[in-house]
């Protein structure tokens, strides 16, 4: 049935090369588009130059089109989605094809006769293309999942570096406010050096000039080498536990062996 091989071919369950080619020319054509919107920014460009860029940009919006069209008719082959409507209709609702109706978004605006050109902002809806790599890029996938296992370590970590930036920023602002009024001039304007320092960036332009003040910031900025570490640490442990599993996953159950 062509609906099944197309959507196999797509979706590269199960893999195959006519899949691999596909995955490679789609990917190819995501990394080319967002090439072009970067050269499309530079200054100075031609007339003929840029009229490129727009046929090139204009091919890449077809190509998209063509495969979020395809992926959405031929979805009805998994049992979950076979509904006709309302299996496309819930298809629709998954987060890649989401990402991928964004990426052609400027197509259809300019169906509604929308002069995309004059509106810098749709520069970004365009780059949306870059979050459709995550389909073809096994790594980004396992990236997915590590953020996906991790989330309520991350969450509670997330937490943790609010409290400490909203305690660092009350107790900066109370002790130099009124040796530096302006610099300190609220709470939530003293967040900037609070960001700043637990991050250990250090721009400088704000700091304190009182002893306690710069005793205070010292232990911030300890605070924020560990609260860089912290993160890093949640995903290293989830990295390492998605890779053990992938790599069990290659071994035949059987005899243990590597799997091809």
């Amino acid at each position: 049935m062509i609906t099944q091989r197309i959507h196999q071919v797509l979706t590269g369950q199960p893999p195959s090369r006519t899949h691999d080619f596909v995955s490679k020319v789609l990917l190819f054509s995501i990394l080319a588009s967002v090439a072009c919107i970067v050269i499309e920014s530079e200054p100075g460009l031609s007339d003929s130059a840029m009229s490129i860029l727009s046929v090139a940009d204009q091919l890449f919006l077809v190509l998209f089109s063509v495969e979020y069209l395809l992926r959405l008719w031929s979805c009805v082959a998994e049992p979950e989605y076979a509904d006709p409507l309302w299996g496309r209709l819930r298809y629709m609702l998954r987060p890649m094809m989401i990402i991928d109706l964004l990426a052609i978004a400027p197509m259809i605006l300019l169906g509604m006769g929308l002069d995309l050109r004059s509106l810098r902002m749709f520069r970004l809806v365009r780059l949306f293309r870059v979050l459709k790599m995550s389909r073809y890029i096994s790594a980004v996938e396992r990236l997915g999942r590590v953020f996906q296992r991790q989330r309520s370590q991350l969450s509670l970590a997330f937490g943790v570096v609010m409290f400490l930036l909203l305690l660092s920023s009350t107790l900066m602002y109370e002790v130099e406010h009124d040796a530096q009024p302006q610099a300190f001039s609220s709470i939530s304007a003293t967040m900037w050096w609070a960001v700043a320092s637990l991050t250990t960036v250090g721009y400088g332009d704000i700091y304190p000039i009182t002893p306690l003040g710069k005793f205070l910031a010292g232990i911030v900025a300890i605070l924020g080498v560990g609260l860089v570490a912290l993160p890093a640490g949640i995903l290293a442990s989830g990295f390492s536990e998605v890779s053990e599993e992938d790599h069990r996953s290659r071994k035949c159950p059987q005899c243990g062996c590597d799997v091809e």
